[in-house]
């Protein structure tokens, strides 16, 4: 079962990857969050016992002058090819 369940979360993981990008598309803003009660979400969502919550992702629309972006440094700096 173990192979099993790392698979599922590497698909929810793509499948939220793929959602993120077409809501950007859209001009949405995304955040995907982590170090959410797992047990409390399967019970609001009424998850069965096989099922388990991957990810949690808000998305909405960015309110002005809400949090900034971090600082981060150029992508030259940190991406190289070969």
């Amino acid at each position: 079962m173990p192979i099993a369940r790392d698979e599922a979360m590497r698909s929810a993981s793509l499948g939220a990857a793929t959602l993120i990008y077409a809501a950007e598309a859209l001009g949405l803003a995304t955040g995907p969050m982590g170090g959410f009660d797992a047990e409390g979400v399967a019970r609001e969502f009424n998850l069965g016992p096989g099922e388990l919550p991957a990810m949690l992702l808000a998305v909405g629309r960015a309110v002005p002058g809400n949090w900034p972006q971090k600082p981060r440094r150029p992508l030259g700096e940190v991406l190289h090819f070969s």
